[in-house]
């Protein structure tokens, strides 16, 4: 539980922020999710592009009659993406790695169709070239059959562009022959696995927990994986947010995570009705967190599931961009 709540409304930026302090570190909630920085004043930017138009700031859209309604009421298919960027200051890491900027894609859930709006963030990707792209699980949204939904995956993920690779893990919709048959898809899975990519002699350490549920993490996994190095950076992909309790033993300076799609179905305040989740509410909205000394990504994803609608929880991505953080000094 945390001891203390205060609240501090920055009438100049209309940002309205809510510190929690307790148990934990400081955990810094901050209302739109957009800002990550205790030491700066918060940046919000919804970026976009159109299909065929790639334009630098907008929302992204499809085609069809959904255009004519808010971001905040979404009927499936999805047609509309809010791309939302975030600084994420960090302590100590090596001096090339700043700047570095990571899309982290969550619960696409791809049915039996296409959408203009996956054009669209393909174009956007191809236009502005991340550095790297991390997809935290449910590539499809059928559990039973997943294999009629495989080639608009294929056909979306064949659009990706980055610099450094696009590495991914499944999710709870997904299992393990999911991967199999996206295995020549450009995307290489980490279930269960650690992988390092060098960025110019600069190490960036990916940790992909392993399984669909959340009992296939075993705490015997983590045991096996080596400590840390001081200017490696760290991330974690967990399709599960509440995985964080054991995998905050790895001491990540990123953890990545989806699953909660923000609660789907949302008040006009964007709290949940529904977790999906054992962490509490304030997180599993979705958004960006400090906890534990490491910053927690949850996505509110792409995708529908179940309910074909989505209140006041619009789809959206994510662009994180790493920059040093001089307080770690």
């Amino acid at each position: 539980m945390f001891s203390t709540r205060r609240r501090i409304v920055d009438r100049t930026n209309s940002f309205y922020v809510v510190s929690w302090r307790g148990a934990t570190d400081d955990i810094l909630y901050i209302n739109e999710m957009a800002s990550c920085s205790e030491a700066l004043a918060p940046l919000n930017q919804e970026i976009a592009a159109r299909p065929c138009a790639c334009v630098q700031e907008a929302v992204l859209r499809g085609r069809g009659w959904e255009r004519v309604f808010p971001t905040w009421l979404q009927v499936f298919p999805p047609r509309t993406v809010i791309w939302r960027k975030s600084d994420l200051p960090i302590a100590g890491m090596h001096p090339r790695l700043e700047g570095l900027r990571i899309v982290h894609l969550s619960d696409l859930h791809f049915r039996r169709r296409y959408q203009s709006v996956w054009n669209a963030l393909g174009a956007r990707m191809q236009s502005d070239e991340p550095d790297l792209i991390l997809i935290t699980g449910d590539f499809v949204d059928s559990k039973r059959n997943p294999f009629p939904a495989l080639p608009f995956v294929k056909r979306f993920l064949s659009t990706l562009r980055s610099r450094l690779g696009c590495f991914g893990i499944v999710g709870n919709h997904d299992d393990y022959n999911v991967a199999y048959e996206l295995r020549d898809s450009g995307v290489r899975f980490l279930d269960g696995k650690r992988h390092v990519v060098d960025d110019n002699g600069a190490a960036i350490e990916l940790i992909g927990l392993p399984g669909a549920e959340r009992c296939d993490l075993e705490r015997a996994f983590l045991g096996r994986l080596p400590g840390k190095d001081a200017q490696s950076i760290r991330i974690v992909l967990s399709h599960h947010p509440d995985n964080i309790r054991q995998a905050q033993m790895l001491m990540p300076d990123l953890y990545l995570t989806g699953h909660t799609h923000g609660g789907q179905i949302c008040l006009p305040s964007g709290w949940p009705i529904i977790r999906h989740d054992s962490l509490p509410r304030r997180y599993t909205r979705g958004g960006i967190h400090r906890l534990a000394g490491m910053w927690m990504n949850v996505s509110r994803g792409l995708g529908f599931t179940e309910i074909p609608l989505r209140l006041f929880c619009p789809s959206e991505v994510n662009e994180l961009r790493l920059v040093w953080d001089k307080r770690g000094k």
